[in-house]
Protein backbone atom coordinates (compact mmCIF):
# COMPACT_ATOMS: atom_id res chain seq x y z
CA UNK A 1 0.00 0.00 0.00
CA UNK A 2 1.18 3.78 -1.31
CA UNK A 3 2.04 6.24 1.66
CA UNK A 4 -1.61 8.04 -0.07
CA UNK A 5 -3.60 5.16 0.44
CA UNK A 6 -2.18 4.87 3.52
CA UNK A 7 -3.07 8.70 3.73
CA UNK A 8 -6.70 8.28 2.81
CA UNK A 9 -7.49 5.01 5.23
CA UNK A 10 -6.14 6.87 7.84
CA UNK A 11 -8.49 9.56 7.32
CA UNK A 12 -11.26 7.45 6.45
CA UNK A 13 -11.19 5.47 9.96
CA UNK A 14 -10.40 9.04 11.70
CA UNK A 15 -13.90 9.38 13.92
CA UNK A 16 -16.14 12.26 12.80
CA UNK A 17 -18.13 13.89 15.23
CA UNK A 18 -22.20 13.39 15.28
CA UNK A 19 -24.57 15.88 15.29
CA UNK A 20 -28.04 14.11 15.71
CA UNK A 21 -29.83 11.89 13.37
CA UNK A 22 -30.28 12.71 9.84
CA UNK A 23 -32.84 12.45 7.37
CA UNK A 24 -32.45 11.49 3.65
CA UNK A 25 -30.03 13.72 1.89
CA UNK A 26 -27.68 14.36 5.11
CA UNK A 27 -30.82 16.96 6.54
CA UNK A 28 -32.46 16.93 9.83
CA UNK A 29 -35.88 17.23 9.59
CA UNK A 30 -35.73 19.45 6.21
CA UNK A 31 -33.20 21.87 7.71
CA UNK A 32 -29.04 21.59 6.97
CA UNK A 33 -27.50 19.48 9.37
CA UNK A 34 -24.55 21.65 11.82
CA UNK A 35 -22.70 20.71 14.74
CA UNK A 36 -23.56 22.64 17.62
CA UNK A 37 -20.03 25.69 17.67
CA UNK A 38 -22.56 26.95 13.97
CA UNK A 39 -25.11 28.23 16.18
CA UNK A 40 -22.95 30.56 18.29
CA UNK A 41 -20.93 31.87 15.07
CA UNK A 42 -22.54 35.29 13.63
CA UNK A 43 -21.46 34.50 10.84
CA UNK A 44 -22.25 31.04 9.50
CA UNK A 45 -25.14 30.63 6.80
CA UNK A 46 -26.90 28.34 8.15
CA UNK A 47 -27.44 29.35 11.97
CA UNK A 48 -27.81 32.59 13.67
CA UNK A 49 -29.37 33.95 17.18
CA UNK A 50 -32.51 34.54 15.22
CA UNK A 51 -33.02 32.24 12.61
CA UNK A 52 -34.69 32.99 9.60
CA UNK A 53 -36.33 30.12 7.54
CA UNK A 54 -35.98 30.79 4.09
CA UNK A 55 -36.77 28.74 1.00
CA UNK A 56 -33.76 27.44 -0.38
CA UNK A 57 -35.29 28.06 -4.20
CA UNK A 58 -36.14 31.37 -3.42
CA UNK A 59 -32.63 32.05 -2.45
CA UNK A 60 -31.50 30.56 -5.51
CA UNK A 61 -33.46 33.01 -6.91
CA UNK A 62 -32.48 35.86 -4.99
CA UNK A 63 -28.72 35.51 -5.60
CA UNK A 64 -28.23 34.46 -9.22
CA UNK A 65 -31.95 35.37 -10.90
CA UNK A 66 -31.72 38.60 -10.62
CA UNK A 67 -29.13 40.55 -13.48
CA UNK A 68 -27.20 43.09 -12.41
CA UNK A 69 -28.18 46.66 -12.58
CA UNK A 70 -25.66 48.27 -15.72
CA UNK A 71 -25.86 51.92 -16.61
CA UNK A 72 -26.89 52.42 -20.58
CA UNK A 73 -23.38 52.91 -21.53
CA UNK A 74 -22.60 49.40 -19.92
CA UNK A 75 -25.80 48.33 -21.29
CA UNK A 76 -24.62 49.38 -25.24
CA UNK A 77 -21.26 47.74 -24.96
CA UNK A 78 -23.09 44.55 -24.19
CA UNK A 79 -24.89 44.68 -26.90
CA UNK A 80 -22.38 45.20 -29.35
CA UNK A 81 -20.14 41.94 -27.39
CA UNK A 82 -23.36 40.19 -28.37
CA UNK A 83 -23.68 41.57 -31.96
CA UNK A 84 -19.65 40.41 -32.59
CA UNK A 85 -20.23 37.19 -31.03
CA UNK A 86 -23.70 36.45 -33.01
CA UNK A 87 -21.46 37.36 -36.15
CA UNK A 88 -19.04 35.62 -35.07
CA UNK A 89 -21.21 32.38 -34.66
CA UNK A 90 -23.01 32.99 -37.89
CA UNK A 91 -21.61 30.57 -40.39
CA UNK A 92 -23.23 33.20 -43.58
CA UNK A 93 -23.15 35.88 -41.52
CA UNK A 94 -20.38 38.53 -43.39
CA UNK A 95 -18.79 41.15 -40.98
CA UNK A 96 -20.69 44.75 -41.00
CA UNK A 97 -17.90 46.72 -43.25
CA UNK A 98 -20.10 49.49 -44.06
CA UNK A 99 -18.51 52.53 -44.41
CA UNK A 100 -20.52 54.14 -41.18
CA UNK A 101 -19.36 51.49 -39.23
CA UNK A 102 -15.29 52.17 -40.10
CA UNK A 103 -15.85 55.41 -39.63
CA UNK A 104 -17.54 55.22 -36.12
CA UNK A 105 -14.22 52.55 -35.48
CA UNK A 106 -12.26 56.07 -36.47
CA UNK A 107 -14.10 58.40 -34.20
CA UNK A 108 -14.41 55.74 -31.24
CA UNK A 109 -10.78 56.05 -30.39
CA UNK A 110 -9.52 59.80 -30.31
CA UNK A 111 -5.83 59.54 -29.29
CA UNK A 112 -5.26 58.46 -33.37
CA UNK A 113 -7.13 61.29 -34.49
CA UNK A 114 -5.87 64.23 -32.77
CA UNK A 115 -2.18 63.20 -33.24
CA UNK A 116 -3.08 63.16 -37.29
CA UNK A 117 -4.33 66.42 -37.50
CA UNK A 118 -1.52 67.44 -36.03
CA UNK A 119 0.57 66.09 -38.33
CA UNK A 120 -1.64 67.04 -40.62
CA UNK A 121 -1.05 70.75 -39.88
CA UNK A 122 2.77 69.87 -39.91
CA UNK A 123 3.24 68.49 -43.46
CA UNK A 124 0.87 71.45 -44.80
CA UNK A 125 3.22 73.84 -43.22
CA UNK A 126 6.27 72.12 -44.89
CA UNK A 127 4.68 71.75 -48.07
CA UNK A 128 3.25 75.76 -48.37
CA UNK A 129 6.98 76.70 -47.49
CA UNK A 130 8.63 74.33 -49.47
CA UNK A 131 6.31 75.30 -52.29
CA UNK A 132 6.42 79.33 -52.01
CA UNK A 133 10.22 79.02 -52.32
CA UNK A 134 10.80 76.70 -55.23
CA UNK A 135 8.00 79.03 -56.95
CA UNK A 136 10.21 82.14 -55.95
CA UNK A 137 13.70 80.35 -57.17
CA UNK A 138 12.11 79.56 -60.79
CA UNK A 139 9.45 82.32 -61.63
CA UNK A 140 10.93 85.22 -59.43
CA UNK A 141 8.00 85.83 -58.25
CA UNK A 142 7.96 87.81 -54.86
CA UNK A 143 7.31 85.90 -52.14
CA UNK A 144 6.21 86.58 -48.02
CA UNK A 145 8.87 86.67 -45.90
CA UNK A 146 9.21 86.88 -42.25
CA UNK A 147 10.51 90.72 -41.77
CA UNK A 148 14.01 91.06 -39.42
CA UNK A 149 13.52 91.79 -35.97
CA UNK A 150 15.00 95.14 -36.29
CA UNK A 151 13.64 97.82 -38.65
CA UNK A 152 16.09 99.01 -41.21
CA UNK A 153 16.19 102.58 -41.26
CA UNK A 154 17.14 102.64 -45.11
CA UNK A 155 14.71 101.00 -47.77
CA UNK A 156 17.63 99.72 -49.28
CA UNK A 157 19.14 97.93 -46.41
CA UNK A 158 16.08 96.62 -45.94
CA UNK A 159 15.51 95.72 -49.44
CA UNK A 160 18.99 93.50 -49.20
CA UNK A 161 18.24 92.03 -46.14
CA UNK A 162 15.09 89.97 -47.21
CA UNK A 163 16.52 89.00 -50.62
CA UNK A 164 19.41 87.79 -47.78
CA UNK A 165 17.22 85.51 -45.77
CA UNK A 166 15.34 84.64 -49.91
CA UNK A 167 18.90 83.84 -50.28
CA UNK A 168 19.46 81.14 -47.70
CA UNK A 169 15.37 79.73 -47.97
CA UNK A 170 16.35 78.69 -51.85
CA UNK A 171 19.69 77.33 -51.04
CA UNK A 172 18.23 75.37 -48.51
CA UNK A 173 15.43 74.31 -51.10
CA UNK A 174 18.04 73.71 -53.81
CA UNK A 175 20.07 71.38 -51.09
CA UNK A 176 16.71 69.06 -50.63
CA UNK A 177 15.76 68.99 -54.13
CA UNK A 178 19.44 67.67 -55.17
CA UNK A 179 19.53 64.92 -52.05
CA UNK A 180 16.00 63.78 -52.97
CA UNK A 181 17.24 60.43 -53.22
CA UNK A 182 19.19 60.61 -50.09
CA UNK A 183 16.63 61.86 -48.15
CA UNK A 184 14.27 58.34 -49.86
CA UNK A 185 17.06 56.40 -48.31
CA UNK A 186 16.95 57.50 -44.77
CA UNK A 187 13.56 57.59 -44.65
CA UNK A 188 13.26 54.42 -46.24
CA UNK A 189 15.40 52.52 -43.32
CA UNK A 190 14.11 54.25 -40.40
CA UNK A 191 10.48 53.24 -42.02
CA UNK A 192 11.67 49.53 -41.90
CA UNK A 193 13.01 49.57 -38.34
CA UNK A 194 9.80 51.66 -37.29
CA UNK A 195 7.43 49.04 -38.90
CA UNK A 196 9.44 45.99 -37.71
CA UNK A 197 8.96 47.57 -33.77
CA UNK A 198 5.52 48.08 -34.85
CA UNK A 199 4.83 44.68 -36.19
CA UNK A 200 6.32 43.07 -32.80
CA UNK A 201 4.36 44.88 -30.73
CA UNK A 202 1.04 44.32 -32.44
CA UNK A 203 2.10 40.33 -32.22
CA UNK A 204 2.82 40.63 -28.77
CA UNK A 205 -0.16 42.47 -27.75
CA UNK A 206 -2.56 40.45 -29.76
CA UNK A 207 -1.03 37.26 -28.00
CA UNK A 208 -1.10 38.79 -24.68
CA UNK A 209 -5.20 39.60 -25.54
CA UNK A 210 -5.66 35.85 -26.84
CA UNK A 211 -3.60 34.72 -23.65
CA UNK A 212 -6.52 36.89 -21.60
CA UNK A 213 -9.23 35.50 -23.27
CA UNK A 214 -8.42 31.97 -22.71
CA UNK A 215 -7.62 32.54 -19.03
CA UNK A 216 -11.46 33.86 -18.79
CA UNK A 217 -12.10 30.47 -20.43
CA UNK A 218 -9.88 28.86 -17.67
CA UNK A 219 -11.51 30.81 -14.85
CA UNK A 220 -15.35 29.98 -15.75
CA UNK A 221 -14.49 26.34 -16.20
CA UNK A 222 -13.17 25.76 -13.03
CA UNK A 223 -15.92 27.38 -11.31
CA UNK A 224 -18.24 25.31 -13.20
CA UNK A 225 -15.91 21.94 -12.23
CA UNK A 226 -16.14 23.45 -8.81
CA UNK A 227 -19.93 23.51 -9.09
CA UNK A 228 -19.85 19.63 -9.91
CA UNK A 229 -17.28 18.26 -7.67
CA UNK A 230 -19.69 20.06 -5.45
CA UNK A 231 -22.85 18.33 -5.63
CA UNK A 232 -20.90 15.13 -6.21
CA UNK A 233 -18.87 15.49 -2.82
CA UNK A 234 -21.29 17.36 -0.91
CA UNK A 235 -23.96 15.57 1.11
CA UNK A 236 -25.99 18.60 2.97
CA UNK A 237 -27.78 20.30 -0.49
CA UNK A 238 -27.69 23.40 1.40
CA UNK A 239 -24.14 23.37 1.81
CA UNK A 240 -23.77 22.37 -1.84
CA UNK A 241 -25.84 25.31 -2.67
CA UNK A 242 -23.97 27.55 -0.98
CA UNK A 243 -20.14 26.52 -2.01
CA UNK A 244 -21.59 26.43 -5.97
CA UNK A 245 -22.91 30.50 -5.53
CA UNK A 246 -19.69 31.13 -3.47
CA UNK A 247 -18.01 29.70 -6.95
CA UNK A 248 -19.98 32.23 -8.89
CA UNK A 249 -18.99 34.91 -6.21
CA UNK A 250 -15.55 34.34 -6.76
CA UNK A 251 -15.87 34.42 -10.46
CA UNK A 252 -17.79 37.74 -10.53
CA UNK A 253 -15.61 39.35 -7.77
CA UNK A 254 -12.70 38.47 -10.62
CA UNK A 255 -14.71 40.44 -13.31
CA UNK A 256 -15.36 43.39 -10.30
CA UNK A 257 -11.54 43.31 -9.66
CA UNK A 258 -10.35 43.45 -13.07
CA UNK A 259 -12.67 46.12 -13.85
CA UNK A 260 -11.74 48.35 -10.87
CA UNK A 261 -15.65 48.30 -10.32
CA UNK A 262 -16.68 50.26 -6.84
CA UNK A 263 -17.95 48.58 -3.62
CA UNK A 264 -21.65 49.15 -4.55
CA UNK A 265 -21.27 46.71 -7.32
CA UNK A 266 -20.13 43.93 -4.72
CA UNK A 267 -22.70 45.38 -1.97
CA UNK A 268 -25.38 44.63 -4.96
CA UNK A 269 -24.19 41.12 -6.21
CA UNK A 270 -22.98 39.45 -2.93
CA UNK A 271 -25.92 41.06 -0.34
CA UNK A 272 -28.26 37.74 -0.66
CA UNK A 273 -25.35 35.69 -0.26
CA UNK A 274 -22.50 36.66 2.23
CA UNK A 275 -23.78 37.80 5.78
CA UNK A 276 -23.14 41.16 6.38
CA UNK A 277 -19.77 40.84 8.89
CA UNK A 278 -18.13 38.94 5.98
CA UNK A 279 -19.64 41.89 3.20
CA UNK A 280 -17.71 44.20 5.36
CA UNK A 281 -14.60 42.37 5.42
CA UNK A 282 -15.03 41.64 1.84
CA UNK A 283 -14.94 45.20 0.88
CA UNK A 284 -12.47 46.04 3.12
CA UNK A 285 -9.89 43.38 1.72
CA UNK A 286 -7.29 44.57 -0.35
CA UNK A 287 -7.94 41.58 -2.83
CA UNK A 288 -11.18 40.61 -3.01
CA UNK A 289 -11.31 37.21 -5.17
CA UNK A 290 -8.48 35.97 -3.00
CA UNK A 291 -10.63 36.69 0.15
CA UNK A 292 -13.15 34.88 -1.17
CA UNK A 293 -10.79 31.96 -1.85
CA UNK A 294 -10.27 31.97 1.56
CA UNK A 295 -14.17 31.76 2.91
CA UNK A 296 -14.82 28.90 0.58
CA UNK A 297 -11.68 26.91 2.19
CA UNK A 298 -13.59 28.09 5.53
CA UNK A 299 -16.85 26.42 4.37
CA UNK A 300 -15.03 23.81 3.03
CA UNK A 301 -13.70 22.33 6.33
CA UNK A 302 -16.80 22.97 8.13
CA UNK A 303 -19.02 20.64 5.95
CA UNK A 304 -15.70 18.10 6.30
CA UNK A 305 -16.21 18.59 10.37
CA UNK A 306 -19.89 18.21 10.03
CA UNK A 307 -19.92 15.05 8.16
CA UNK A 308 -21.60 16.42 5.37
CA UNK A 309 -18.96 15.32 2.77
CA UNK A 310 -18.60 11.64 1.60
CA UNK A 311 -14.94 10.84 2.19
CA UNK A 312 -11.84 13.08 2.17
CA UNK A 313 -10.32 12.28 -1.67
CA UNK A 314 -13.61 14.45 -2.30
CA UNK A 315 -12.50 17.15 -0.27
CA UNK A 316 -9.20 17.43 -1.62
CA UNK A 317 -10.78 17.48 -5.33
CA UNK A 318 -12.59 20.90 -3.98
CA UNK A 319 -9.86 22.01 -2.70
CA UNK A 320 -7.71 21.55 -6.07
CA UNK A 321 -10.83 23.61 -7.71
CA UNK A 322 -10.16 26.26 -5.48
CA UNK A 323 -6.26 25.95 -5.94
CA UNK A 324 -7.32 25.85 -9.87
CA UNK A 325 -9.23 29.20 -9.51
CA UNK A 326 -6.42 31.30 -7.41
CA UNK A 327 -4.04 30.09 -10.06
CA UNK A 328 -6.32 31.70 -12.75
CA UNK A 329 -6.56 34.97 -10.88
CA UNK A 330 -3.41 35.31 -10.38
CA UNK A 331 -2.49 34.60 -14.49
CA UNK A 332 -4.98 37.35 -15.06
CA UNK A 333 -3.63 39.50 -12.65
CA UNK A 334 -0.07 39.02 -14.58
CA UNK A 335 -1.38 40.00 -17.81
CA UNK A 336 -3.58 43.52 -16.23
CA UNK A 337 -0.63 44.41 -14.27
CA UNK A 338 2.18 43.74 -16.10
CA UNK A 339 3.14 47.03 -18.28
CA UNK A 340 5.49 46.56 -21.92
CA UNK A 341 8.94 46.96 -21.22
CA UNK A 342 9.64 50.75 -20.91
CA UNK A 343 12.28 51.03 -23.29
CA UNK A 344 10.95 49.46 -26.00
CA UNK A 345 8.08 51.82 -25.68
CA UNK A 346 10.50 54.55 -25.60
CA UNK A 347 12.51 53.42 -28.75
CA UNK A 348 9.01 52.72 -30.31
CA UNK A 349 7.39 56.11 -29.76
CA UNK A 350 11.11 57.75 -30.57
CA UNK A 351 11.35 56.22 -34.04
CA UNK A 352 7.57 57.03 -34.89
CA UNK A 353 8.06 60.88 -34.38
CA UNK A 354 11.51 60.93 -36.01
CA UNK A 355 9.84 59.08 -39.05
CA UNK A 356 6.99 61.03 -39.07
CA UNK A 357 9.04 64.08 -38.88
CA UNK A 358 11.36 64.10 -41.99
CA UNK A 359 8.82 62.39 -43.79
CA UNK A 360 7.26 65.73 -45.05
CA UNK A 361 10.60 66.45 -46.28
CA UNK A 362 11.01 63.89 -48.19
CA UNK A 363 7.54 63.52 -50.60
CA UNK A 364 7.04 67.31 -50.89
CA UNK A 365 9.50 67.36 -54.21
CA UNK A 366 7.69 64.49 -55.42
CA UNK A 367 4.42 64.91 -54.63
CA UNK A 368 4.19 68.74 -54.10
CA UNK A 369 0.48 69.58 -52.64
CA UNK A 370 -0.60 66.64 -52.38
CA UNK A 371 2.25 65.72 -49.53
CA UNK A 372 -0.35 66.84 -46.77
CA UNK A 373 -2.89 64.17 -48.11
CA UNK A 374 -0.56 61.48 -48.43
CA UNK A 375 1.48 62.44 -45.23
CA UNK A 376 -1.49 62.29 -42.88
CA UNK A 377 -2.83 59.33 -44.61
CA UNK A 378 0.37 57.48 -43.44
CA UNK A 379 0.12 59.15 -40.29
CA UNK A 380 -2.86 57.71 -39.00
CA UNK A 381 -1.66 54.44 -40.19
CA UNK A 382 1.35 54.37 -37.58
CA UNK A 383 -0.74 56.51 -34.97
CA UNK A 384 -3.74 53.93 -35.10
CA UNK A 385 -1.19 50.97 -35.17
CA UNK A 386 0.45 51.57 -32.17
CA UNK A 387 -2.81 53.15 -30.73
CA UNK A 388 -4.14 49.69 -31.04
CA UNK A 389 -1.82 47.88 -29.77
CA UNK A 390 -1.92 49.93 -26.69
CA UNK A 391 -5.19 49.11 -26.62
CA UNK A 392 -5.25 45.43 -26.73
CA UNK A 393 -2.35 45.01 -24.29
CA UNK A 394 -4.77 44.85 -21.25
CA UNK A 395 -7.86 42.91 -22.39
CA UNK A 396 -9.73 43.30 -19.72
CA UNK A 397 -11.43 46.66 -19.79
CA UNK A 398 -14.96 47.91 -21.26
CA UNK A 399 -13.38 49.26 -24.64
CA UNK A 400 -14.70 47.42 -27.88
CA UNK A 401 -11.62 45.46 -28.38
CA UNK A 402 -11.58 43.81 -24.96
CA UNK A 403 -13.02 41.01 -23.74
CA UNK A 404 -16.75 40.30 -23.08
CA UNK A 405 -15.88 39.56 -19.63
CA UNK A 406 -19.17 40.30 -18.03
CA UNK A 407 -21.12 38.81 -21.06
CA UNK A 408 -19.83 35.53 -20.37
CA UNK A 409 -20.28 35.69 -16.30
CA UNK A 410 -24.02 36.54 -16.87
CA UNK A 411 -24.16 33.25 -19.19
CA UNK A 412 -22.78 31.11 -16.16
CA UNK A 413 -24.85 32.61 -13.71
CA UNK A 414 -28.23 31.86 -15.81
CA UNK A 415 -26.32 28.19 -16.35
CA UNK A 416 -25.71 28.35 -12.59
CA UNK A 417 -29.41 29.33 -11.75
CA UNK A 418 -30.63 26.53 -14.08
CA UNK A 419 -28.15 23.73 -12.84
CA UNK A 420 -29.26 24.81 -8.84
CA UNK A 421 -32.72 24.88 -9.50
CA UNK A 422 -32.61 21.38 -11.56
CA UNK A 423 -31.17 20.03 -8.39
CA UNK A 424 -33.48 21.18 -5.93
CA UNK A 425 -36.31 20.06 -7.76
CA UNK A 426 -35.17 16.64 -7.78
CA UNK A 427 -33.33 15.91 -4.58
CA UNK A 428 -35.63 18.69 -2.59
CA UNK A 429 -34.00 20.72 0.23
CA UNK A 430 -37.27 23.32 1.35
CA UNK A 431 -35.57 24.95 3.97
CA UNK A 432 -32.23 26.75 4.59
CA UNK A 433 -31.38 29.06 7.92
CA UNK A 434 -29.79 32.15 6.71
CA UNK A 435 -28.74 35.50 9.26
CA UNK A 436 -28.17 38.06 6.24
CA UNK A 437 -31.85 37.51 5.12
CA UNK A 438 -33.28 37.87 8.55
CA UNK A 439 -35.27 40.77 9.65
CA UNK A 440 -34.98 44.21 7.48
CA UNK A 441 -32.53 42.94 5.27
CA UNK A 442 -34.59 39.81 4.00
CA UNK A 443 -35.13 40.61 -0.15
CA UNK A 444 -39.02 40.51 -1.06
CA UNK A 445 -38.34 37.35 -3.29
CA UNK A 446 -37.31 35.41 -0.03
CA UNK A 447 -39.78 36.59 2.63
CA UNK A 448 -42.20 33.74 1.82
CA UNK A 449 -41.85 31.05 4.76
CA UNK A 450 -42.06 27.03 4.10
Amino acid sequence: MGVSHRIFAIARRAPRRSFGALGPHGLRAGFSSRPAHWDEDPDCLLATQKPGQVDLTHWIHSVLGKPLQRSDAEQARQRFWLTREQRCQGHNTMPDDSWWTLLQSIVARRAPVKATAAFLLYCSGITLAFENLRNFSTTGQPVVVDEVTHVAPEPQTREREQRRVIGVNITQVQYVMASHDVMQTCTGFIATALFMTLSFRMNRAASRWWHGREMCAQLLSNARNFKHVTSVSVTDKALAVELSMLGYAFVRAAEFHMRLEPDERYTEAFRPLLPPATLKELLAAPHRPYFLAQRINKRIADTYDAGATKNVRLVVAMQNQINNLVQTIEGIECIRSTPEPWSYQKHNVLLMKLWLSILPVALVPTLHFATPLLGGSIGYVVYKLDDVAAEICNPFGVDESDISLCVMIDRFQLELLAALLAEVKYQPCHTAVMPELCADDMPEECSEQP
